[in-house]
C-alpha cells in the first residue's frame, strides 16, 4: 500500500535514546544534502527580501490630444456598374417605373399600366403550334433557357434530337416531366423562325454556330466622374439624332427623365447573349441579340400569338429598359470592332439589335406585319454614325 493514500495513518516511532538510533541522521540537514552534493541547505529566515517594483511618477499632461487633418476632401472619381446596377438605381429613385410610354404623344398623356393576369386557358394560339406559350415563367426558367440557347448548334442535322439532349442537361425533375417536351419543341420552332425586318427570312438555324458569338462578356471604360455624363445624356442623344417616328423616340423621352440622372463613369460590364453576323446586301452586319422568355399574354387577349406583336414587345422592352441595355452592348461592340478590326467601318458594321421573345417565335408560320416584322422578334437599326457618337458620349464628350 502506498503511504500517501488518505485512508492510512502513518506514524514514525523512534527511541527516546537516540544514541543508537538512525532516525535523527535521516532528518539531519547535512545528511539530506549528501556529502558529495553541491546543494546547500539554508535557513529560510536568512534569505534576502525580494525588491518590490515602484512605478515612476509621471505628471499628467494638460495639452489636448492632436488630430490628423486631411489635405483635401476625398472626391470619388471612379465607380463600377452594369446595366442592372443602373436600372436598380433608377427604380429606387423613380415612381414611374410602370409607365407605358406608348400610350400618348406627350409626357403628360402617358398612363400607368399594371399586369392583372395572363390570358385564359381557353384562348387559342392563333398559329399551328405554340409550345412555349404556357410553360412557367420567372428568373429560373429564363436562366435555364439561356443555358440551352448558349450550347445548342442551331444547324445540327438532327436538330430535334440535339435540342432534346441539351434540354435534358438543364431541365430536370417535375419541370422536365411536365414541360420537357414543350420546351424542346418550342426551342426548335424558335430556331426555324424567320427573324424578319432587315434580317428578312434569315433564321438562327441558317446562321448556325459560325455566325453566332455566344455569351460575349465585356468590361468597357467610361468617362471620369467629373465629366458629368449621366444616363440622361443618352436619352438626349437619341432625341437629337433619331427621326420623330423612330421606334425608340418615345423611350428617348423616358431616358431624359430626371430619374435617370445616374452617373456613367469608371467601368461598366455586361454579357451579350449572342452577337449575330448576317449578310445583308452583300456586306456583313452584326446584330446584338438577347433571348427573352418573358410571358406577354394578358387578360382579354383574343389570340396568344398577338401578345408578341411589335407594340406589345416594345412596351415590355421599355418597361424593363431593354433598349438601354442594347445601346450599352452596341457601344461595347463598336469599341471592340474599332480596336480588333480597324479595317471595318464599325459604325456601318453594327446593324442594330434583334431581341427575341422566344415564346412568340413559332417557326415559319410566325405572323408578320405589313413591314415584314415578325411576332416574337423586335429589331431596331440606328441612324448613320450613331455608335461612334454614343461611344464618344461614354468617353465624356457631351455635346
Amino acid at each position: 500500500m502506498a503511504a500517501t493514500r488518505a485512508k492510512h495513518h502513518v506514524s514514525i516511532l523512534h527511541a527516546l535514546d537516540v544514541s543508537d538510533s538512525i532516525v535523527p541522521q535521516l532528518f539531519d540537514a547535512d545528511a539530506l544534502a549528501g556529502k558529495n552534493s553541491s546543494v546547500t541547505v539554508v535557513d529560510g529566515a536568512t534569505l534576502p527580501t525580494a525588491r518590490s517594483y515602484k512605478a515612476p511618477e509621471i505628471a499628467a499632461s494638460t495639452h489636448a490630444p492632436g488630430t490628423a487633418t486631411m489635405p483635401e476632401a476625398v472626391i470619388q472619381t471612379y465607380r463600377r456598374t452594369s446595366f442592372t446596377g443602373i436600372t436598380d438605381k433608377q427604380k429606387g429613385d423613380s415612381s414611374h417605373a410602370h409607365m407605358e410610354t406608348q400610350s400618348g404623344g406627350e409626357e403628360g398623356e402617358r398612363i400607368f399600366s399594371r399586369v392583372t393576369g395572363y390570358a385564359a386557358a381557353s384562348v387559342e394560339f392563333g398559329v399551328p403550334a405554340m409550345p412555349l406559350a404556357r410553360i412557367p415563367g420567372g428568373t429560373h426558367i429564363g436562366k435555364i433557357l439561356h443555358s440551352v440557347y448558349e450550347l445548342i448548334d442551331p444547324a445540327h442535322p438532327d436538330l430535334h434530337e440535339h435540342v432534346h439532349a441539351v434540354v435534358k442537361r438543364f431541365v430536370t425533375g417535375d419541370l422536365y416531366t411536365t414541360h420537357g417536351a414543350s420546351i424542346v419543341d418550342g426551342v426548335v420552332l424558335s430556331l426555324t423562325t424567320p427573324l424578319g425586318s432587315r434580317l428578312s427570312d434569315v433564321t438562327l438555324q441558317a446562321l448556325g454556330v459560325p455566325h453566332r458569338a455566344a455569351e460575349m462578356s465585356f468590361e468597357m471604360s467610361l468617362a471620369h466622374l467629373r465629366s458629368g455624363v449621366t444616363v440622361q445624356h443618352v436619352g438626349k442623344l437619341l432625341q437629337r439624332v433619331l427621326p420623330a417616328d423612330d421606334l425608340l423616340m418615345p423611350y428617348a423621352h423616358t431616358l431624359s427623365h430626371h430619374s435617370f440622372n445616374i452617373p456613367l463613369a469608371g467601368l461598366i460590364n455586361g454579357s451579350i447573349d449572342a452577337l449575330l453576323r448576317v449578310s445583308i446586301n452583300g456586306s456583313d452586319q452584326f446584330f446584338i441579340s438577347d433571348y427573352k422568355s418573358n410571358r406577354l399574354d394578358r387578360e382579354g387577349d383574343d389570340l396568344l400569338i398577338n401578345a408578341y406583336s411589335q407594340d406589345r414587345m416594345l412596351v415590355e422592352m421599355e418597361h424593363h429598359h431593354y433598349p438601354l441595355q442594347a445601346l450599352i452592348y452596341g457601344a461595347a461592340i463598336y469599341r471592340f470592332l474599332r480596336w480588333r478590326a480597324p479595317h471595318l467601318d464599325a459604325n456601318a458594321a453594327i446593324g442594330g439589335f434583334a431581341y427575341m421573345f422566344i415564346r412568340g417565335m413559332t417557326g415559319p408560320e410566325t405572323p408578320a406585319d405589313e413591314s415584314g416584322r415578325r411576332n416574337g422578334v423586335l429589331t431596331w437599326s440606328p441612324p448613320v454614325g450613331f455608335w461612334s457618337q454614343l461611344s464618344d458620349l461614354f468617353a465624356g464628350k457631351i455635346s
